[in-house]
């Protein structure tokens, strides 16, 4: 095989997985499942999704490492402190 010929199939092979966008319908297909009903580690669904999420995790950690660790350490900070409350004045006849 020509080295051509190899690389016209490699080009069609990548635009047929492509265009199948496999790991997108996987990814659909684990969360429906888990966020569509309740599920337990007793259930083999739940077992079923997890290898799905373990890989979209190692994707995001080696896609984009930092966005990723700030996401998992600014996870669970508590929200911002509330400014001063608002005051209200009530507009009377004597103030006017």
């Amino acid at each position: 095989m020509t080295p051509a010929v190899a690389a016209l199939l490699a080009l069609a092979a990548g635009y047929i997985l492509g265009r199948a966008r496999l790991g997108h319908r996987v990814s659909d297909w684990a969360h429906w499942l888990m966020y569509g009903r309740r599920l337990t580690r007793r259930d083999w669904q739940w077992w079923a999704t997890q290898p799905v999420f373990a890989v979209e995790i190692a994707y995001l950690i080696a896609i984009r490492p930092r966005q990723t660790w700030r996401a998992w350490i600014t996870r669970n900070e508590p929200p911002p402190p509330l400014g001063p409350p608002v005051r209200v004045r009530r507009i009377g006849r004597e103030d006017r």
